[in-house]
């Protein structure tokens, strides 16, 4: 038996919440109360003499400095809190001479025990609650215990250990790397050999020789698991005297080798968070399905999170007058990604682009694949020249000529023919790799830029914006082979766009953000480019709120599951990103104009994310473009449509995709919100965290205001447990209403047409829209009944100003509301 030491997570806060698969944990004891509940699986519990089977829904209570061991059935889920036993005495007194229930029986759990447990772990899981909340939260459920559970003490129940037990198991922990026998502790202690065995037994149920073994098990299993020593180490550093006399003991209780142990065991996949302090037959869960069990078991017990409808106040006094806010220019929102150039041809492609040009004023389009082998533009006759053929992508440029939309060009990726290596991503099978021949390549290149300028005229082609492939930083993956590959890559695309004429604006690198601003890559990259004098139109990146654990060159997971490798950031993460990234490009000398491009962001880039078609999205635009609007010059959202076959879609009216518009062209809450604000005008009189206001100096301003929501820690982690098809709102740290006061002074007196336009959950979210419909299988009555009430509502009135206009609002949680004062002609 050893002695379990936990340290707390929250010094103040003296209690663990832990989610486990139990397999086999022996005997052991605590200086802290554990009480278990089964969620899935079966576990038996030996507490001192006593055995105790526990199935789905049963709790068991074990006291502090008893000893006890578990054994559970494969798969089996249990919610495991841990408190202090100090804790408990110094908030309940009463408890000092009394102890809980081990077992409750049925009645006691009928009577809430499960709900309450069930709701603690769930409130504890999601991290929705302050410090504060949080002692309160556990000091309800001990008074809940305390009520129903507390018993007067029988010591003759339950085997507590004395001081003297305590300073034996003490010692042979300290020391059970040395050589421990029945001898030398007797002679430690001062006791006859005789009198410490059977004390020993008598107290433990276990010979001494046994309780030193298996402890020492324990410890080699762990270090078999959690290391990569050698096993002739881990067996001299935990007291055997030899590998054989280890390999004999352990295949006597294992019926195998260790390294047979290890390899059985080594699919299992541990974190250093997870490992510490804890035991090696732990298993710390947070996957999808044991989260999704403790959910499935909140609705059986009828129990409902700790979601109340709670409201925060915000207030503030603007003079309308003011014009330090700076401008608010309208290309920060006038461009937008397309997945790839061959889309460009699917008419409804083209029809969701020029409603975005009418309704928010979309000018650029940016998209992947100009050179993609669906284009058919390259080729090698038999002699291996060069053969280039423009006939379709005609077909995309003259669309985009003859309805006044720019292209973003992004040159890549490489035709089959022309790349060095058979390597490829996403479902239309994108080539990474470099050219076999740079001077095809470069012919390529510039036999692309001189067909178009012949085709459109220099003039419109140099309104265009080039840009040189995508996210090279992300080796092994967009980009096959190393970053001076790269650079030497750039630089003769470069020259290679420039020789057909010096002014067309070339930009770089398309990288992500984290290359910028956690690692060196950018630096190299700015340093290689002004020594090569190569002046930028544009510096561009993009930006997804997410960061990483794990170092950015092991590519192997972006295409896998990312629980546990990354986490959504912090809601200003944006804000700060855009703000480094525009102070460092400040600095360089490369960059004409100092010019900063986002060409892709979004709130995630998970192509399936549910969160994507709800209302949550257009708070989360409206708060990022307004805070982020001083510090770049373009956000290009990732992306219009829902049409988007990097990978096998789903056939989901809302699966979740990148896009403003689904598929059929509904509408989403995020496409609305570049709507409202489009509306802002270029004069900006005040920002907060909470809202923006703008004029355009003719008595004319504009209010939007947003009500964002935070995710709770368990999504942050990307743990999908709690969000279904029709359930996406759970993932939330708080479902707070707003209420907005703001007086607004200096406004010059008159009648002013005030108009308020709002995105919330009832009006204009198309997928709550058909969670109304009771979630109806798609059809043409379905997709024209969600484009035509799936809209944001719309009010408007006629009011006299006297100098001041007191904006008072209550808004619902992820609400984004624009209210717009046009001053009325005499």
């Amino acid at each position: 038996m050893y002695f379990e030491k936990v340290n707390f997570t929250d010094g103040d806060l003296p209690y663990n919440h832990l989610l486990h698969e139990v397999r086999l944990v022996p005997f052991h004891w605590h200086e802290f109360i554990e009480i278990i509940m089964v969620i899935e699986g079966q576990l038996s519990v030996h507490i001192g003499k006593e055995t105790y089977e526990l199935n789905k829904e049963d709790v068991i209570i074990v006291p502090s400095l008893v000893r006890h061991s578990l054994e559970g059935t494969a798969g089996n889920i249990v919610s495991v809190i841990q408190i202090s036993s100090e804790f408990i005495n110094q908030e309940m007194p009463s408890y000092r001479d009394k102890m809980f229930v081990v077992k409750p029986d049925k009645v006691i759990l009928e009577s809430g025990i499960v709900k309450e447990l069930v709701q603690f772990a769930v409130i504890e899981l999601k991290g929705n609650l302050s410090r504060i909340e949080r002692k309160i939260n556990i000091l309800q459920l001990l008074v809940t215990l305390t009520e129903l559970l507390l018993i007067e003490r029988d010591s003759s129940e339950i085997e507590h250990l004395d001081d003297l037990m305590f300073k034996i198991l003490f010692y042979i922990n300290d020391n059970i790397s040395n050589q421990l026998t029945l001898s030398s502790l007797a002679k430690q202690f001062n006791f006859n050999q005789s009198y410490l065995s059977r004390l020993f037994k008598k107290n433990l149920g276990v010979n001494l020789s046994e309780y030193i073994m298996s402890y020492r098990m324990q410890l080699t299993c762990y270090d078999l698991l959690q290391t990569d020593e050698n096993i002739s180490e881990i067996s001299l550093n935990h007291g055997f005297v030899s590998l054989s006399s280890f390999n004999d003991q352990f295949k006597k209780r294992y019926h195998m080798t260790p390294k047979q142990f290890r390899i059985k065991n080594s699919r299992l996949e541990y974190t250093d968070d997870e490992i510490q302090n804890r035991l090696y037959n732990y298993i710390n869960l947070s996957k999808n399905d044991s989260l999704t069990s403790l959910f499935a078991l909140v609705k059986e017990t009828n129990t409902q999170m700790h979601m109340e409808k709670e409201m925060t106040f915000v207030n503030g006094v603007v003079d309308m007058v003011a014009t330090n806010g700076g401008s608010f220019k309208k290309e920060l929102i006038q461009t937008v990604g397309i997945g790839r150039a061959e889309d460009l041809l699917d008419a409804d492609v083209r029809q969701q682009l020029l409603l975005a040009q009418t309704d928010i004023g979309i000018k650029f389009v940016r998209f992947h694949g100009i050179f993609s082998d669906e284009l058919m533009v390259y080729h090698e006759d038999a002699d291996g020249e060069v053969m280039l053929n423009f006939r379709t992508i005609n077909r995309i440029f003259d669309f985009f000529v003859n309805n006044h939309l720019k292209p973003f060009v992004e040159i890549g990726f490489m035709p089959k023919e022309l790349a060095s290596e058979d390597k490829t991503m996403y479902f239309w099978k994108a080539n990474t790799t470099m050219p076999k021949d740079i001077h095809k390549w470069k012919k390529l290149v510039s036999g692309f830029i001189r067909h178009v300028i012949g085709r459109y005229g220099i003039d419109e082609v140099l309104s265009w914006e080039f840009e040189i492939w995508n996210e090279p930083d992300i080796t092994n993956f967009y980009w096959h082979g190393t970053q001076m590959d790269y650079l030497v890559f750039f630089k003769d695309t470069y020259h290679a766009i420039k020789s057909c004429h010096k002014n067309l604006k070339v930009s770089g690198f398309s990288t992500t953000s984290w290359a910028i601003t956690e690692h060196d890559w950018t630096d190299v990259a700015l340093e290689y480019i002004s020594k090569e004098k190569l002046e930028l139109e544009s510096f561009t990146y993009h930006i997804y709120p997410i960061e990483w654990k794990k170092n950015l060159s092991d590519i192997s997971i972006l295409p896998t599951s990312r629980k546990g490798l990354y986490h959504y950031a912090e809601p200003d993460y944006i804000e700060k990103m855009v703000k480094n990234i525009k102070d460092k490009i400040q600095q360089s000398d490369s960059i004409k104009n100092h010019r900063t491009v986002v060409t892709e962001w979004n709130s995630s880039s998970d192509l399936f994310d549910l969160i994507h078609d709800t209302v949550f999205m257009a708070s989360f635009i409206v708060k990022n473009v307004i805070s982020a609007y001083r510090h770049v010059d373009v956000l290009s959202f990732w992306t219009l449509s829902d049409i988007f076959p990097e990978i096998q879609l789903t056939d989901d009216l809302f699966y979740g995709g990148f896009g403003l518009v689904t598929r059929e062209g509904i509408k989403k809450p995020s496409y609305y919100a570049f709507c409202l604000l489009a509306e802002l005008t270029e004069t900006v009189v005040y920002q907060d965290d909470h809202l923006i206001i703008t004029t355009d100096r003719k008595k004319n301003y504009q209010i939007l205001v947003h009500n964002f929501q935070e995710y709770d820690n368990l999504y942050k982690e990307f743990n999908h447990a709690h969000i279904t098809d029709k359930e996406r709102y759970n993932v939330f740290k708080h479902k707070m209403e707003k209420r907005v006061i703001y007086l607004l002074r200096k406004i010059e007196p008159g009648y002013y047409h005030v108009t308020e336009k709002k995105v919330n959950q009832l009006q204009g979210s198309a997928y709550d829209k058909w969670l109304a419909t009771g979630a109806l299988e798609n059809s043409m009555t379905l997709e024209r009944h969600l484009k035509e009430t799936a809209t944001p509502a719309v009010s408007s009135r006629m009011v006299e100003i006297k100098d001041e206009y007191s904006l008072e609002l209550t808004m619902l949680p992820h609400e984004v509301r624009l209210i717009s004062l046009k001053y009325r002609e005499e």
